[in-house]
């Protein structure tokens, strides 16, 4: 299948399904899907970057290998989705130890961003406190940012930052 003309083919959740479904477990085919995340052009990295959202839900291990150049590429993608796509993902795996202190930047410059959207920001959140396990110091940062920008952002930064806070108090 050519996996590019069939993402540009139709942008809904039946088609991103038919291709989460046709990769499978085929570690060359979702292979493709990274190379079109990396290096195509808009709109495709973003289809692409929901189809392995998709893909790494039912095998978590195939995305493992490519974590690392998803998170570097983070700060050249132009597109929302393809970026909020990519952070979701990282919320559900250990970020490789060479990545985490770009990361980081990465995703508190990204809430702090006004032109962000929400989403992008509440995976942010989520890829710090999950830092903040290995790295308590970073919690003190994200609670001020969350504060800082509570009053400043929509319904799901406000839940979602209650959580984390919660979370810390917890702890």
């Amino acid at each position: 299948m050519d996996f590019k003309t069939q993402l540009l083919g139709e942008l809904s959740r039946r088609n991103t399904d038919f291709v989460i479904h046709t990769i499978g477990s085929n570690e060359d085919h979702f292979c493709e899907i990274i190379r079109l995340i990396l290096h195509e052009k808009e709109p495709v990295p973003s289809r692409a970057a929901w189809v392995a959202d998709g893909v790494s839900l039912t095998y978590p291990e195939m995305i493992k290998p490519y974590l690392s150049a998803l998170i570097q590429k983070l700060p050249s993608y132009q597109h929302p989705g393809t970026i909020r796509n990519v952070l979701k993902i990282l919320t559900r795996y250990p970020i490789p130890h060479e990545e985490e202190g770009f990361l980081a930047d990465f995703c508190f410059n990204s809430i702090i961003e006004a032109e962000n959207p929400v989403a992008i920001k509440v995976h942010s959140m989520q890829i710090l406190a999950n830092l903040a396990q290995i790295y308590p110091e970073l919690s003190i940062e994200l609670c001020t940012i969350i504060e800082d920008q509570f009053d400043k952002n929509s319904a799901g930064f406000k839940s979602k930052g209650r959580k984390i806070l919660q979370e810390f108090q917890q702890r």
